[in-house]
């Protein structure tokens, strides 16, 4: 699996947990906030060590939904 796939795949997986944890309980989103945060850590590390924009561009894109850095 490459680089794009792996980015694609975790971006997914970022979505699906925070759609989840609409309707968790206290106990269920202390864990989706935790793994909802591990994959955010990954997307920008990622980022950032491909030199496609600074940390604090990276954190913005995968806090906020921005699109910049989603085309392949």
């Amino acid at each position: 699996m490459d680089d794009s796939k792996i980015k694609e795949t975790l971006e997914k997986q970022l979505q699906l947990l925070s759609k989840c944890s609409e309707d968790a309980c206290e106990t269920e989103l202390v864990h989706l906030s935790r793994a909802m945060a591990e994959i955010a850590k990954v997307l920008i590390l990622q980022a950032a060590d491909r030199d496609i924009c600074p940390p604090s561009e990276a954190i913005r894109h995968v806090a906020f939904g921005g699109s910049r850095f989603s085309q392949s």
